[in-house]
């Protein structure tokens, strides 16, 4: 499993250096509209509010008849790695428990 991570460095590495010579940043993003629901890796300006939060920061921009030109944007601290490696070996243990 590890090996197989490691064959995503290189493409994953090359991808950021395009980003940021484009004076962009890649950013994990999720949208939600009416049509469904979409998560990736996006490539965003840096001036994006998406791309402007640090370190785990969690970020949500609400695009709305009210908030068309500038969106309302609520920010706060993610989990963290050692959070969130907890709940998901919580997950695990209680799949296979």
């Amino acid at each position: 499993a590890v090996a197989a991570l490691e064959q995503l460095d290189a493409p994953l590495q090359a991808r950021w250096q395009q980003a940021r010579d484009n004076g962009r940043v890649l950013r994990f993003v999720g949208r939600v509209d009416s049509e469904g629901a979409q998560v990736g890796l996006r490539e965003l300006p840096a001036d994006h509010p998406l791309a402007q939060g640090a370190g785990t920061d969690n970020r949500v921009a609400i695009h709305s008849d009210r908030y068309r030109h500038q969106p309302l944007l609520i920010q706060g601290p993610g989990a963290g790695a050692e959070v969130t490696a907890a709940a998901l070996l919580d997950d695990v243990l209680r799949i296979v428990g």
